[in-house]
């Protein structure tokens, strides 16, 4: 009992010194994958999120794998992902 409390009180100390990172600097560079296109409306699903998104540059077209460069507002805007990651489109269907 005493040792895991040890162990639990290390882990805590440890975990106080991790710099937090959240808002653009979280999800700029993350990969996602195009849901669904209408019009110019992109909806893509990002770290667990839906997000409304449009393209740097080029047409792009629903399970395409996406990297995020930049947010202009709410709204992601992404580039093609370069090679295709057959995890990541496991993970994002919620097959793992």
């Amino acid at each position: 009992m005493g040792a895991g409390a040890l162990g639990l009180g290390r882990v805590a100390w440890r975990t106080r010194r991790l710099v937090g990172v959240s808002g653009t600097e979280a999800i700029v560079g993350a990969r996602g994958v195009v849901k669904a296109i209408e019009g110019d409306d992109v909806q893509v699903f990002v770290q667990g999120s839906w997000w409304g998104a449009r393209a740097r540059s080029g047409p792009l077209r629903p399970g395409q794998e996406i990297r995020v460069t930049e947010m202009d507002g709410l709204r992601l805007i992404v580039e093609p992902e370069e090679a295709p990651d057959v995890e990541l489109r496991a993970i994002e269907e919620g097959e793992r």
